[in-house]
Parts: structure tokens; C-alpha cells; sequence
């Protein structure tokens, strides 16, 4: 499975290329966030397998429910802005 994704993602890279994402700022930026994103995995492994299952689905159910709060939240400030907003970005 892991060389599918692998495979995948250098598949990715040539459009990624093509498309001006990857600049010198951002591959510095992901260079310098590394070490981080490595540490917090292993704190993450740590931590799921001390903390009990019900409280890891509790706290899951949780975030979830409080992203889709915002999610809609933000739909609905997007078509209320749409209703109310000319073609020209004038307000009705």
C-alpha cells in the first residue's frame, strides 16, 4: 500500500511543478516545519495509545461535529453575501 501512495504522489509532482506551487518559500517552509510534523506524530501515537477508546471517539465525534459547524457556517455566510451582492460586487 505504501508504494501505490507513493507512486501516487510523485505522479502529483509534475502537475504541482507545472502549476508554480512548489517555490523556493514553500519548500523552505516545509523544510522548516519537518522536524515538527515528525514530532507531533510520535506525541500523537503516544497519546491515542494511552488515552482509553471511548474518550479518543468522544473528543474524534466532538471535533468533528464543531467542523461542520463551521463548515456550514460558512456556506451560509457565502450564500447570504452571494444573495445580497450585485453581479459588479455592488450591493443590492
Amino acid at each position: 500500500m505504501a508504494i501505490f501512495f507513493t507512486v501516487l504522489n510523485a505522479v502529483k509532482l509534475l502537475p504541482f511543478f507545472a502549476l508554480g506551487q512548489f517555490s523556493l518559500r514553500n519548500l523552505a517552509t516545509s523544510a522548516v516545519l519537518l522536524p515538527l510534523a515528525v514530532a507531533t506524530n510520535f506525541l500523537g501515537i503516544r497519546l491515542v495509545r494511552k488515552m482509553p477508546t471511548l474518550v479518543f471517539y468522544k473528543i474524534a465525534y466532538l471535533l468533528v461535529f464543531l467542523i461542520s459547524l463551521a463548515l456550514i457556517w460558512q456556506g451560509a455566510a457565502s450564500i447570504f453575501e452571494a444573495a445580497t451582492t450585485a453581479p459588479h460586487g455592488r450591493p443590492v
